[in-house]
C-alpha cells in the first residue's frame, strides 16, 4: 500500500491552476497525481511509456501454427518498414509491410491459409537493411 510519505517523496512538479482548487503534480515512473479540493488525492495515473531502444523481431505465437499467428516487432526510430515471408528456399512469398513507420511496437496478424505445411522465414528490414529474421512452421 502507498502511503502519504511515498507519495510526497517521488513527487517532480506541481501546478496550481489559478483561481481554482485544481491541482496536478508529476512524480516518478510517470505517475500523475490531481486534486480537485486542494485538500487531497483524487486521482491516481501510471502512465509508463516505453520507448524502444533498438530493433527487435519477437518470435512469433503460437508457432507452429496452423492458420494464423501474431508477429510483434520494435523500431527505435521512423523509418520505411518491410517485413517480408521467405520460403525454405529463400523466395519471397508475400510482404505483410510495406510502410514508413514512427518509433514503437506494433503487432500484425499473419494468415498462413493459403500456404502448405512447411518452415518458412519472416524478416523485418529498415530503410532496405536487414535488420532481423525469425523462422515459423506451418502445420496442416
Amino acid at each position: 500500500m502507498t502511503t502519504l510519505y511515498q507519495i510526497i517523496t517521488e513527487l517532480r512538479k506541481i501546478y496550481i491552476i489559478p483561481r481554482t482548487n485544481i491541482g496536478f503534480t508529476v512524480g516518478e515512473y510517470g505517475k500523475i497525481y490531481h486534486t480537485n479540493n486542494l485538500g487531497g488525492i483524487v486521482g491516481i495515473n501510471s502512465n509508463i511509456i516505453s520507448i524502444p531502444d533498438k530493433y527487435n523481431l519477437i518470435q512469433n505465437y503460437p508457432n507452429p501454427f496452423n492458420s494464423s499467428t501474431k508477429i510483434k516487432y520494435t523500431i527505435p526510430k521512423t523509418g520505411y518498414i518491410q517485413i517480408k515471408i521467405f520460403d525454405i528456399l529463400g523466395r519471397k512469398i508475400d510482404e505483410l509491410i510495406k510502410t514508413r513507420q514512427a518509433t514503437g511496437e506494433y503487432e500484425i496478424n499473419f494468415s498462413g491459409n493459403n500456404l502448405s505445411s512447411g518452415v518458412y522465414f519472416y524478416s523485418l528490414f529498415s530503410d532496405g537493411v536487414l535488420i532481423q529474421t525469425r523462422k515459423f512452421v506451418i502445420i496442416r
